[in-house]
């Protein structure tokens, strides 16, 4: 009993033989002038060979149907600074002193607790009404 084909294996010999019949028909063509009949049922043969071949490396798990359901983004943010000292005027840090109490923000960067709301009164019970 032979050893069976690794994926790796099968893509080669699928890759091959998709190769040598690829070169056929471009040799074919060679002597045809471009507009002829004869040589666009060439371009459609290359073209369903192209399909064909695909469609053989889906068959044997080779390669997967639908790439993008295989394949997922995976993004990756990344910011740093600098240590350096504080450059900006003093109208500017006025202004962003202002932006932070404005939005919640202390000096540190990190935000400030909100104040606790008052406690809600409690609700009366709803009678029915005849």
């Amino acid at each position: 009993m032979s050893k069976p084909r690794s994926p790796k294996q099968i893509a080669r010999s699928i890759q091959k033989d998709y190769d040598h019949h690829r070169k056929l028909i471009e040799a074919s063509m060679k002597g045809l002038n471009p507009g002829s009949a004869a040589y666009l049922n060439r371009v459609v043969a290359l073209a369903k060979l192209a399909q064909s071949y695909r469609q053989e490396l889906v068959d044997r798990g080779v390669m997967p149907s639908n790439l993008g359901v295989h394949s997922v983004p995976n993004f990756v943010f990344k910011a740093t600074t600098s240590r350096q000292e504080d450059t900006r005027d003093d109208a500017r840090k006025e202004l962003d002193a202002r932006y932070d109490a404005e939005f919640g923000y202390s000096a540190r960067g990190e935000e400030e607790e909100p104040e606790t709301p008052a406690a809600p009164a409690p609700k009366k019970p709803r009678r029915r009404t005849k």
